[in-house]
């Protein structure tokens, strides 16, 4: 297990209520030892105009599990993490259903994380692949 915060899924949802991710309806599903699940609904919240997965939606998803596995590494009390940089390859469209969302790390430094961010379908069929890099910096 490589988290240095122990948290339960139950407790990083509710921390994320009235934010973004809670008006997406992200829903973080699983901590595994060394990766962060989350799922998403495709709906009128998410989709383009044309009903298909909004390409924004699936970075936010991106974003929100690959952030939320480097605070699960750094002291709170003494630092934040921030999205430095997203890179995102939408692989398949998905018209309906849920993704699901998997950060895995690929560097966990002192103050810099690279997160590796797969999202799969209904069908388990890879949907995107996405690299964030998660600045850590000291509170002030």
């Amino acid at each position: 297990m490589i988290w240095k915060n122990t948290i339960t899924v139950e407790q990083l949802n509710q921390s994320c209520v009235n934010s973004m991710i809670d008006n997406l309806g992200i829903l973080f599903t699983e901590i595994g030892s060394d990766s962060i699940t989350a799922e998403m609904e495709v709906s009128s919240k998410t989709a383009q105009p044309f009903g298909y997965l909004h390409g924004g939606a699936n970075c936010a998803i991106a974003e929100t599990v690959g952030s939320a596995a480097s605070t699960l590494l750094v002291d709170l009390s003494t630092h934040l993490v921030f999205g430095q940089s997203l890179s995102i390859n939408h692989i398949k469209a998905v018209p309906s259903g849920v993704v699901k969302a998997v950060a895995s790390p690929i560097k966990i430094g002192g103050s810099t994380h690279i997160w590796e961010i797969k999202t799969f379908d209904d069908q388990k069929d890879l949907t995107s692949i996405s690299t964030l890099v998660v600045a850590v910096r000291k509170k002030k």
